[in-house]
């Protein structure tokens, strides 16, 4: 939140939502506790008069606050979790720490998802992966 301040971004559009928890939620109760967890963010952000909500993610975050292995498995299933909701999912993952550390974002990484993702947003085109 501390990014969107330094921009003068207006953060009252922003609600904070822990990708640790939707890693709890997807191992302890799969793909049915991710919808949950995705469906007591639309019912926040209903109450606000949102039409529905827009998760956006840092894969390099997610693996820091959690392993390689969990994020894996959520990427499984997390396109599918989407499904029939007024929400949708965001992935931002950092080319820099790929290209020249690989300390989080890795092959393996990269390759899933490549596998688990529908779409492919680069040079400002949005592409659809076959999948």
């Amino acid at each position: 939140m501390e990014l969107l301040d330094i921009h003068g971004i207006n953060k009252s559009r922003v609600i904070f939502f822990p990708v640790k928890s939707m890693v709890i939620a997807n191992n302890k109760n799969g793909i049915d506790g991710l919808k949950q967890l995705i469906l007591t963010l639309l019912k926040e952000a209903e109450s606000n008069n949102y039409k529905g909500a827009r998760i956006i993610g840092q894969p390099s975050f997610a693996i820091g606050e959690t392993s390689k292995e969990d994020f894996l498995k959520l990427e499984e299933v997390l396109r599918y979790a989407f499904i029939g909701m007024k929400a949708s999912g965001l992935c931002i993952y950092d080319a820099f720490d790929y290209i020249h550390n690989r300390d989080l974002i890795d092959e393996d990484i990269i390759k899933n998802s490549l596998d688990t993702h529908s779409h492919l947003l680069s040079n400002n085109c949005l592409n659809k992966i076959k999948i």
